[in-house]
């Protein structure tokens, strides 16, 4: 979804930006932005917000055109020119009620996402350790045989810490559990994008089967 489509969705279904914010929801200054093309969406709130127009009817879909250039289109037409004005046409006619799954897949997706950001054990075993150790970065990562870099990197969440490491954070600050936590947070993220790409795939195979649908 575009900021034009997000213009004509809204504007579609006459709703005003205060309750499309109430209701997606969404930050005002954020869907503001974002409907002007000044702003990019994080992939969980516009995941939310679409999934919050598929909701109310909205039908999203992929388009090819002569030049193999993909073009986003949705049951709001002519959106590309619209000035923020949006001219409507059915494109589906949901006889079996494949909008209702659009739309409650496109929100566990979302809520799949934000899961996932809120699984970070190994940041917090290292934040946690460095707090109790009274040690600054340089300080701990010698502690523990690393270097500055691999502990900074661990806390930006571009490393995990193994359970050999995690073993030996445990045995010098005395704190247990941790090997089983950072191997769970593997695993965790794992299930979890797993259950995000089965959605995508579903998602892909509604359009499939709407596409199907619509030339019946």
């Amino acid at each position: 979804m575009n900021p034009a489509q997000a213009r004509a969705a809204r504007a579609y279904l006459n709703l005003d930006m205060k309750t499309v914010c109430a209701q997606a929801p969404v930050g005002k200054r954020t869907l503001t932005e974002f409907e002007r093309g000044s702003r990019a969406l994080a992939d969980t709130t516009l995941a939310r917000l679409k999934g919050y127009y598929i909701a109310q009817g909205i039908i999203f879909s992929s388009e090819r055109d002569a030049n193999g250039i993909t073009k986003t289109s949705s049951y709001v037409e002519d959106i590309e020119n619209d000035g923020g004005n949006a001219k409507t046409k059915l494109e589906y006619d949901d006889r079996f009620g494949l909008n209702n799954i659009s739309s409650e897949c496109a929100k566990i997706k979302s809520y799949v996402s934000a899961c996932s950001m809120y699984v970070n054990f190994s940041r917090d075993i290292l934040n946690y350790a460095i707090a109790i150790s009274n040690l600054n970065q340089k300080q701990f990562a010698s502690k523990i045989g690393r270097s500055p870099a691999f502990i900074s990197a661990v806390i930006l969440q571009k490393k995990f810490l193994s359970s050999e490491l995690s073993d030996v954070i445990q045995n010098e600050f005395g704190i247990d559990g941790l090997s089983e936590m950072v191997i769970a947070e593997k695993r965790i993220k794992k299930l979890l994008n797993e259950i995000h790409k089965g959605l995508s795939e579903t998602l892909s195979e509604v359009e499939r089967i709407k596409k199907v649908n619509s030339k019946t």
